[in-house]
């Protein structure tokens, strides 16, 4: 970064994508596009937000899907339509009925929120596992298509200290007003708890650990949860570089 040295960088994320995601991502283009470096930056997705995936299926292949995919079912099975007609009703009410908000919504999202946290703890240690596993074939990819392979995990909000008025209304936003993960429930676990921890010194792959990189930052960094400003993004180029 201090010297003019030009490179060509190819992004190969995808929105709600996981490193299982990433390993099909690179079989598929690495060939094709031949790089001298792959930087794995994971960890918010596969450790936190997977409490929606199907435990059974996450055990027998080792493998993160897409949520979007969490209730896709073929139509030509008999009463997918009408159970997906049945969804959409009720999606419908959820967002436009204040009456059904009233009586239904309130109630439920308390228990959510807190059944979402209790499933991202007793879920960690699986999807640690899941995701090193990944982080290994990833590595391994390396040995056939000739690149260095490196991995760094993802910072949250929950870790900083030094909150700014912005940031502190993220975190008013996401406890208040969309607790979609458990709301206070997920900071008082996330700000006390280092998730990678666990992951770091496996012997079979070396993990950068930037968890705590903003600790003690004092400019906005964050501008949700987990995702950065240009100045978040250009501080961790730094570190990795």
């Amino acid at each position: 970064l201090k010297m003019k040295k030009y490179v060509t960088v190819f992004n190969l994320a995808q929105v709600d994508g996981r490193i299982t995601q990433d390993v099909i991502n690179l079989t598929i283009f690495a060939n094709k596009l031949k790089p001298d470096y792959v930087i794995s930056f994971f960890g918010w997705n596969e450790l936190v937000t997977s409490y929606q995936q199907d435990v059974d299926i996450l055990k027998k292949y080792h493998t993160f899907h897409l949520q979007e995919l969490n209730e896709f079912l073929p139509q030509f099975i008999k009463g997918v339509k009408i159970q997906q007609f049945k969804n959409l009703i009720k999606y419908f009410l959820i967002n436009h009925s204040m009456i059904y908000k009233f009586l239904n919504i309130k109630k439920n999202n308390v228990k959510k929120d807190e059944l979402s946290v209790e499933i991202i703890k007793r879920n960690l240690e699986l999807n640690q596992r899941i995701t090193l596993y990944n982080l290994e074939i990833l590595n391994s990819l390396s040995k056939a298509f000739n690149y260095k392979f490196y991995s760094f995990t993802q910072p949250y909000i929950y870790r900083k200290k030094n909150l700014t008025l912005d940031e502190k209304k993220i975190i008013e936003l996401y406890h208040n007003y969309r607790p979609v993960h458990g709301g206070k429930s997920l900071q008082d676990f996330l700000s006390k708890n280092d998730i990678y921890q666990n992951m770091i010194g496996s012997k079979n792959i070396s993990i950068h650990n930037l968890v705590d990189i903003f600790e003690n930052e004092k400019e906005n960094i964050f501008y949700t949860l987990v995702h950065m400003n240009d100045l978040g993004y250009k501080m961790i180029a730094i570190k990795i570089y």
